[in-house]
């Protein structure tokens, strides 16, 4: 039965995803790729932001100042 091998693969596969996780890291300095398509938002005068609303569009611009060099 294929199920009997299971428990003998299972520290093979986590030991797997685990490399492949700690490989996709990266160091907190972006690459060409990782601001493409993205940009600052800017809510216009007829937009109605709730609080939090405007706390996750600042913490957006605030990201992409860091990562991607975007210009206040």
């Amino acid at each position: 039965m294929p199920w009997k091998a299971a428990p003998r693969l299972m520290p093979a596969l986590l030991g797997s995803l685990m490399l492949m996780s700690i490989a996709s890291c990266q160091s907190g300095i972006a690459t060409d790729n990782d601001c493409v398509g993205w940009e600052p938002i800017y809510p216009s005068r007829d937009d109605r932001l709730t609080a939090e609303t405007a706390r996750a569009i600042l913490e957006h611009d605030r990201h992409g100042e860091k990562r991607c060099g975007w210009r206040k």
